[in-house]
């Protein structure tokens, strides 16, 4: 595929926390941008946040994107799509229903897209995927392999399994999905793709949110506030050892779409867009706590971590990936954990959710 640098880009899952993100990094590069949606209701924050380029902004009401031709007009004549939306899982059938998304916004560009479109970015998750065994760490994001252990348990235990088991699964199951889809058609149609694995997604939201605890993906932002503001750590976690993940900024997550979207060798291979170093919780109270001038007081979270014991960090998910090949693809200088963190708190601040001196 020849390097995209203009014309319309579909990105659903538009009002999400990393969604909004795209959609500004996307105007900001001069694209004109079709962000789907579930309803124009919930849409009035979109378009006031992206105002000055009202031009370039319009909307797709998808509505259920699990029903058959659900993309068929937001897909017609754009260059390119970001998938970034997860739908609502069917607890009967958890594996069938991950995939009938992504099988519908295939089947759309395929037949109703036309030759404008070049490239679909799927947005998955390092829980995707998994070291092979006897492989010696850390491999590249092209030799991991589907999370089958993920799959084997909800397979297993179905409605009884593990969210963190079921949402590992169902990534992996989208990626088997992809990947077959184009093993399949590759000799008629015009477009690739490119999968972006996300590591833990750190940084400040600009989608609609009214509190910490939905201010990031997932349990994400409740987690770093916790941990921030009150000492608080997921049960069972060190926060000296742990979660030891790769991590990225939700800025350069979103710079890490467009680019995928945009450059040639991404085409046809998954990507990991990280930090080359786990995080664990006590790097980001450290952080925090060394951010000048003072902005508030991080001393009880700073008390709580010394109730806990050093130990090795051992076989972590930072241990296990090398990404040099993946930045050096995307070309993008990440944000520093330091950096990151300062536009966390000055968020919070904005916010009213901390007060200097509390």
């Amino acid at each position: 595929m020849p390097s995209l640098s203009s014309g319309t880009i579909l990105v659903t899952g538009a009002n999400s926390y990393l969604g909004v993100h795209v959609v500004g990094h996307l105007l900001q590069k001069g694209y004109h941008v079709r962000a789907a949606v579930r309803s124009v209701n919930k849409c009035p924050h979109l378009l006031k946040l992206f105002s000055n380029h009202a031009g370039r902004l319009t909307l797709a009401v998808v509505g259920d994107m699990n029903q058959n031709g659900a993309f068929n007009d937001a897909v017609r004549s754009v260059a390119g799509i970001i998938h970034i939306a997860a739908p609502a899982l069917n607890a009967h059938d958890i594996l069938p229903s991950s995939t009938w998304s992504v099988r519908n916004i295939l089947e759309s560009a395929q037949s109703h897209a036309g030759p404008t479109l070049k490239r679909i970015v799927f947005c998955s998750s390092l829980d995707a995927i998994t070291v092979p065994a006897n492989a010696v760490v850390p491999v590249t994001a092209m030799a991991a392999e589907q999370n089958k252990a993920a799959i084997k348990a909800v397979e297993m235990n179905r409605t009884r399994a593990n969210p963190t088991k079921v949402y590992a699964a169902s990534k992996a199951s989208v990626e088997t999905s992809i990947w077959g889809f184009f093993d399949a058609h590759r000799r008629v149609i015009s477009f690739d793709f490119s999968i972006i694995s996300l590591p833990c997604v750190l940084g400040p939201p600009i989608h609609e949110v009214n509190s910490p605890y939905t201010s990031g993906s997932g349990d994400t932002g409740k987690h770093i506030f916790n941990a921030l503001v009150h000492g608080t750590f997921p049960a069972g976690m060190n926060p000296k050892t742990e979660p030891a993940q790769l991590w990225v900024d939700v800025r350069d997550a979103a710079a890490a779409h467009v680019r995928a979207l945009e450059t040639e060798a991404a085409g046809m291979r998954r990507l990991i867009p990280a930090q080359g170093t786990p995080m664990v919780f006590e790097d980001l109270v450290n952080s925090a706590a060394s951010l000048r001038p003072f902005v508030y007081d991080f001393s009880e979270a700073l008390r709580s971590i010394e109730k806990f014991q050093d130990a090795p960090l051992g076989n972590s998910q930072g241990a296990s990936f090398d990404v040099t090949e993946d930045t050096a693809i995307l070309g993008i200088s990440y944000r520093s954990l330091d950096v990151t963190v300062r536009d966390i708190i000055a968020d919070y601040a904005r916010r009213g959710w901390i007060g200097s001196g509390s």
